[in-house]
């Protein structure tokens, strides 16, 4: 064992791996082997910046041996040794490596290799959705197509995402049908690419690119695991978190009235019909909520079954405004829907609004809640309100053969769905229904992909911490990525005096890059890392005690002209302006980089353009 200051890493670390080669040891061993033997405790001093301990700085000292040398030794030469096994993503709230593709591991093998690169690529190459794909945003819907650059729309948390750009739409992409198993279906290009858990994933088994991004072709090559004689659904994506509210909003009926009245009211009148065997726990609940002298009682026989007709006569509990009024007001008088500002208030209030729907049209059976309704609108929308609670459900349409009066009665449509949390207030209903863990439910199982004429694709980036985002009528966590961060910190942290420049059309664009690269870098060991310099860590920039640096930078080829650039990153086209003419022009990576290379400097670049 040896002691090292991380500083002098890149010069005295392979004297000490020299050292042990030439002493004969074998230090060799299979990766897994090799990386699963780091988790031992080393005797480490970690001096953390700005008190993150994940932000090393001068004066840390790591304890090395065979093992830390040979993996940092192999690091150092081999990019996609580690990017393979030390770059992390977040996918379910887990840190997993990168799967990496075919041509991902070509192009990183090209960097390292070439003193000057640029690749040109199809923009987000990959990602690429119909642009008829329905996606769910804070205001309700838009489609893939409608979606422009700032825009806000959801991840796989639930939470809300930015768009930092929509690309060009393509054209001509093979193209897939993917069928899940609550009957949504996507159109996707054959290298978009999903994050999915395989059978032996699921079942905990050893499987390195079980529960990995995988493109649709990948998925389709292994669409089913056979189980004895049958032949069942591989691959399956987790379920989204309930998406996040958009405040506290003044709705102007209490969710769980609503829910009463989509379910059980007149759609002319503030009334509801409450079976005999509910009527007095419906007063209970409702006089819990404030209402109990505005309300009026009526009891009537029906087939030998009493009911009760409750009518809504005063002014809605600390509102000025009726119930009648109300309704109007929300558009929902003789048109019972859920107002999308229901559909996107507090994950409490949709809660509330789901047990006001399923106390009156919902039913328990066995470990299973069923909704029921002849209304589709009705259905569709509390489809989208389980959607938004992180539910998974099946529809079954009822075509209803039976005639009265010389007329055919309705068909009715059915939800079924489980639950990990009470969607009843009723008592009877709650004695029945069973919590559980679902783990099954948290997962949409893809029953099908079939390929399918070429459809106009489209592919955004989002600045989500793993960079996915939901789509589809039922939430369908889907994934954008990017290559160049494991370049990027790749080269700063096992290379002296490198400096990264990242050039993006907007501001915003290159920090959020600058993010990326942070967040890949703290997930790194810090035994491996490059030491933060003092004042070196920004919003604007990243600086180490090896010399080595990452910095965004407008985009005007002024603002890095003469500087000595090892790598840069940015998009296509960037906006120059010229300090002298004051004009404003786009320009490619290409004749950008022929700028830079003007003033006859000696620069080590690297051009991307996605």
């Amino acid at each position: 064992m040896f002691y090292s200051p991380f500083f002098s890493k890149c010069g005295n670390i392979f004297k000490y791996l020299k050292r042990y080669m030439q002493s004969g040891r074998k230090i060799v061993r299979k990766d897994d082997e090799l990386i699963k033997r780091l988790n031992k405790r080393y005797a480490d001093n970690v001096v953390p910046y700005m008190g993150n301990s994940n932000l090393p700085t001068v004066g840390s000292t790591y304890q090395y041996d065979a093992d830390r040398l040979q993996v940092w030794g192999r690091c150092k030469d081999n990019i996609l040794y580690f990017a393979q096994h030390f770059f992390y993503i977040i996918t379910d709230g887990k840190r997993e490596t990168i799967n990496l593709h075919p041509f991902q591991r070509n192009a990183l093998r090209t960097f390292r290799e070439n003193k000057k690169n640029i690749m040109c690529t199809s923009r987000q190459i990959g990602k690429a959705l119909a642009i008829e794909t329905p996606i769910p945003t804070p205001n309700g819907w838009t489609t893939m197509g409608e979606l422009k650059d700032g825009d806000v729309i959801y991840d796989n948390n639930g939470s809300k995402t930015n768009v930092i750009k929509a690309w060009d739409v393509m054209h001509d992409r093979p193209c897939y049908k993917i069928t899940f198993c609550n009957g949504e279906e996507i159109v996707a290009d054959e290298e978009h690419l999903w994050m999915t858990e395989t059978f032996n994933g699921r079942r905990g088994r050893k499987n390195k690119s079980s529960n990995k991004k995988k493109t649709t072709k990948d998925i389709l090559d292994t669409l089913y695991y056979k189980n004895g004689n049958v032949y069942q659904p591989n691959h399956a994506i987790k379920l989204a978190e309930p998406i996040v509210g958009n405040g506290n909003d003044d709705l102007e009926i209490h969710p769980y009235i609503l829910g009463l009245w989509l379910g059980d009211g007149y759609a002319h009148e503030p009334k509801l019909c409450v079976g005999y065997q509910d009527i007095e726990i419906q007063k209970s609940i409702l006089g819990e909520l404030g209402y109990i002298e505005d309300i009026n009682y009526t009891t009537h026989d029906m087939a030998d079954k009493g009911h009760m007709i409750i009518s809504f006569i005063g002014n809605i509990p600390n509102k000025d405004i009726t119930m009648r009024k109300a309704i109007r007001d929300l558009n929902i008088f003789k048109n019972k829907h859920i107002p999308q500002k229901y559909l996107r208030s507090s994950i409490d209030d949709r809660k509330l609004l789901l047990q006001g729907i399923m106390d009156t049209d919902g039913s328990i059976t066995n470990t299973m809640n069923t909704f029921y309704n002849t209304n589709k609108a009705i259905i569709n929308d509390v489809r989208e309100l389980l959607m938004t609670l992180g539910i998974k459900y099946n529809v079954k349409d009822i075509v209803n053969e039976n005639f009265h009066k010389g007329k055919q009665g309705k068909d009715i449509y059915r939800l079924h769905f489980k639950s990990k949390f009470d969607v009843f207030k009723i008592l009877r209903k709650i004695k029945k229904q069973k919590i559980t863990n679902l783990k099954k439910g948290n997962y949409v199982y893809i029953r099908n992909i079939e390929p399918v004429n070429s459809v106009p694709v489209r592919c955004i980036t989002v600045d989500s911490t793993d960079a996915v985002f939901m789509c589809g009528k039922s939430g369908i966590v889907t994934s954008n990525t990017t290559l160049m961060t494991i370049y990027a910190l790749w080269l700063v942290t096992f290379c002296e005096y490198q400096s990264v420049i990242i050039v993006a059309n907007k501001e915003k664009t290159a920090k959020e890059i600058l993010e990326r690269i942070k967040t890949a870098y703290e997930g790194l060991p810090n035994w491996l890392k490059a030491e933060v310099a003092r004042g070196g860590w920004n919003k604007e920039e990243i600086l180490f005690q090896s010399k080595s640096k990452i910095q965004i930078s407008a985009t005007s080829a002024d603002s890095i002209r003469g500087k000595t650039c090892n790598c840069v990153d940015g998009s296509t086209v960037v906006t120059i302006r010229d300090k002298h003419t004051g004009d404003i022009f786009d320009i490619n990576m290409e004749n950008l980089y022929n700028i830079l290379e003007s003033d006859g400097e000696d620069m080590n670049m690297f051009l991307v353009s996605e």
